[in-house]
């Protein structure tokens, strides 16, 4: 089936792979703006986003959780955009990875990714990214 949305409306379960989902207005995604050097993210519902915006001379290491719902979206921004100078480090614990890696290395300004856990092959799939 399909699925409309339109005005303010709260939904709960999940709609089948293959299935339309249509948002007419804003989508909120709830968001965390991180200022440590390292920063693991404990639990997140299906899409979060986080904003680095770090003022160390070093790398900012972000952990992905380990054993995500399948589906669960991710989002990381290097908000203060030094990601060239100090770069942004998504990294994994265990046997997940981000597109097969351990680690994926923002290493450019701005850098944004967006990333989805596939529960299957305990995979993060990089499904975007954007960089200034």
């Amino acid at each position: 089936g399909n699925l409309s949305v339109t005005g303010t409306s709260t939904l709960t379960g999940d709609v089948a792979a293959g299935d339309d989902v249509t948002v007419n207005g804003w989508l909120t995604i709830p968001s965390t703006t991180v200022t440590a050097q390292s920063y693991t993210i404990s639990s997140t519902g299906k899409a979060s986003a986080y904003l680095v915006d770090g003022t160390t001379t070093e790398p900012m290491r972000i952990w992905l959780p380990t054993g995500a719902a399948d589906g669960t979206m991710i989002m990381v921004k290097d908000l203060d955009r030094n990601a060239g100078t100090n770069n942004m480090l998504v990294d994994t614990e265990g046997a997940e990875t981000v597109d097969g890696s351990a680690t994926y290395t923002a290493n450019a300004n701005g850098e944004a990714i967006v990333v989805v856990y596939d529960a299957g092959t305990t995979d993060w799939v990089i499904f975007g990214g954007y960089a200034e």
